[in-house]
């Protein structure tokens, strides 16, 4: 069980973004569908409310959590549609920062077996968000129960983040490194393993995360290598997670679905697994929490669907919590 610091609240600090779901691989059935005299309902695109941090402060809120968010947004009608959804969903946005260029977006191209590659879009008078020591006081300290920040975070998240820790606050970090787009130069190199060391859980998604940071390609090893000290989830895929705490390797299922949303489903886990955390839950019944909102929110046609708080305790009381019922 992790012990949050008493009175304090769970923030979340860094990216939201407006997501534009591309079904480029519904499309491509569906003209081969026409081709062959048949015919599908079309495809479109879709808005959605994301950004890594987004999916996880979102599916806190829908937990009864009342996360609060650290985060910056524009002006614009993007920023004001993120900010209406979070709000809807019971998140907290009363500390979110504004600037003068328009919010960033994401786009998510979807195939035809529900994988999907992630770019991120500035246009024309866009920024991708940065938090500054202004939106990240020592005033905030005393009300950190728990933070949890990603691989996106700058020189001073990071710098909040280790305060955080001095103050006894519960630090989770997921590593969402995304180097494929991003890279992993030296500054960023140190910056990643500055917030590693900071954190008290650990998440991660695949080899693809964990290797390049460590150097070691099986993914059991490389996140067993980061585990002193710390919790370490250790995603993968549709197989089941690594849990790695006080020197002991777990493993919990993941339960078996269609992939269908896949855009943010690792994001939902952490926020199912702060939620269960942060109601008492020994750390792997917060793991099968947080598999259990991911697989859901995977499987369904409907954006941010996970089970509400009453179905995962009742799951939990009957043994059920993994199999979808309910």
């Amino acid at each position: 069980m992790i012990q949050m610091k008493k009175g304090g609240r769970i923030f979340c600090a860094g990216d939201i973004s407006p997501d534009i779901i591309i079904p480029y691989g519904e499309t491509r059935k569906a003209l081969s569908r026409l081709k062959e005299g048949e015919s599908l309902p079309p495809a479109k695109p879709a808005l959605r409310s994301g950004g890594s941090i987004g999916h996880t402060v979102a599916a806190l809120g829908m937990l009864g959590i009342r996360p609060r968010l650290l985060s910056v947004v524009g002006t614009d009608e993007y920023s004001d549609f993120l900010l209406d959804d979070l709000r809807e969903n019971g998140v907290d946005v009363s500390l979110v920062g504004k600037q003068k260029e328009r919010i960033n977006l994401i786009l998510a191209i979807l195939d035809g077996e529900g994988e999907r590659v992630i770019y991120l879009y500035n246009g024309p008078g866009a920024k991708l968000p940065d938090l500054t020591r202004e939106h990240l006081k020592d005033e905030l300290l005393p009300q950190v129960g728990w933070l949890h920040c990603n691989g996106f975070a700058n020189d001073d998240t990071v710098d909040f983040m280790e305060r955080c820790s001095a103050t006894g606050s519960v630090v989770s970090f997921d590593l969402n490194l995304r180097v494929e787009d991003h890279g992993l130069d030296a500054v960023r190199r140190a910056r990643i393993e500055r917030a590693v060391a900071a954190s008290d859980v650990l998440f991660g998604s695949g080899a693809e995360e964990f290797t390049p940071l460590t150097g070691i390609k099986e993914l059991k090893e490389a996140a067993e290598s980061l585990s002193e000290g710390r919790i370490v989830i250790a995603r993968d895929g549709s197989n089941p997670i690594f849990v790695f705490q006080g020197g002991m390797c777990h493993r919990v299922p993941f339960e078996k679905v269609k992939p269908v949303s896949p855009v943010g489903s690792g994001d939902i886990f952490n926020g199912g697994f702060i939620a269960a955390c942060a109601l008492g839950k020994p750390v792997l019944t917060a793991a099968k929490w947080g598999c259990c909102c991911a697989a859901h929110a995977l499987a369904s046609h409907v954006y941010h669907d996970i089970p509400t708080l009453a179905q995962l305790q009742a799951r939990e009381c009957d043994g059920t919590l993994l199999s979808g019922g309910g």
